[in-house]
């Protein structure tokens, strides 16, 4: 079994969860966990640590064998990991024992749960952490800020181009319901029979086909009374009839009457709310393009630094 596997089988059976023993050694979870999968280890004082829990010996945790003596009755070379345990901290890699028994440990890292030194403390406040850990929080912190950083210069886009589509509607709107109001003043000036009536009544169907084409780009009281009235339905009642030839043409028939009745119905709903959108247009406009424009600046003066 591995170091791991055996910490994690001797947790289960004193019936402890990876947060219960992280608790007991002062140390996260996670650096528990960490443990348990293999993907990092504890150090020699923190392993006596975890044999006084569990009631076990070291050698039993690590699987130390004995060392054996050889043919010509000299001591064999230790296995991997076998180490005396008189206060000295050992980093158990499977093939490196280094020895750090001349320092003396500060703590032990909150999320790997290995002890720290002078030689691999990364922050000793507001948590003790190992340069490791450390250089991983860092990373994280530096990737954070970049994802932020993304996403404020998405939104800087994004505004940039909402403002730029409003200030295109805004000229937009302008230039067409100009190019329609004096085209309307025109054609009134032909049709008049005096210049001094056609230019004055030119002027006054100039501006409202002026308000009103300019407020089709908008949405505003004048496009939802247009559309609004063009949207009218006509609810018909229920047809009886007799289920005979004569019955059924009958029916024919009224449905028939009752499609031209709608058609024209909205037609006629349709020519009204024109109507009372081209006359309310030249006084609603000055309102609407007041809040255009001021919808514009405000976009404007927002601050998007960071």
């Amino acid at each position: 079994m591995t170091l791991g596997e055996k910490i994690a089988m001797y947790r289960k059976n004193n019936g402890m969860t990876q947060q219960e023993l992280g608790e007991r050694l002062n140390i996260s979870a996670q650096a528990v966990s960490k443990w348990e999968n293999d993907l990092s280890e504890p150090d020699i004082a923190t392993l006596k640590r975890i044999a006084e829990l569990f009631r076990v010996s070291l050698v039993e945790l690590l699987d130390i064998e004995d060392s054996q003596e050889s043919d010509d009755g000299a001591n064999a070379t230790p296995v991997i990991g076998e180490q005396e345990v008189d206060g000295m901290a050992t980093r158990i890699t499977g093939a490196v024992i280094e020895e750090i028994n001349t320092t003396r440990a500060l703590g032990y890292c909150t999320v790997c749960g290995i002890a720290v030194t002078e030689e691999n403390l990364g922050e000793k406040e507001p948590k003790v952490l190992c340069s490791h850990c450390l250089e991983d929080r860092i990373e994280a912190e530096d990737r954070a800020r970049r994802e932020e950083r993304e996403a404020h210069e998405r939104e800087v886009r994004h505004e940039e181009y909402t403002r730029s589509r409003m200030r295109v509607k805004r000229n937009a709107s302008i230039i067409t319901g100009l190019i329609i109001g004096v085209a309307l003043m025109i054609l009134c000036i032909i049709g008049s029979e005096s210049i001094g009536s056609g230019i004055g009544i030119g002027l006054v169907i100039g501006y409202m086909g002026f308000a009103f084409t300019a407020q089709m780009f908008f949405d505003g009281v004048v496009r939802n009374v247009l559309f609004d009235m063009a949207e009218k339905s006509f609810h018909f009642p229920g047809l009886i009839f007799t289920f005979d030839i004569d019955g059924i043409i009958w029916l024919i028939c009224m449905k028939i009457l009752f499609a031209i009745i709608g058609f024209l119905g909205a037609i006629l709903f349709a020519i009204l709310g024109f109507v009372v959108a081209f006359i309310i247009a030249p006084f609603v406009y000055p309102f609407s393009l007041i809040r255009q424009n001021k919808s514009i600046r405000e976009c404007d003066t927002v601050d998007f630094d960071m």
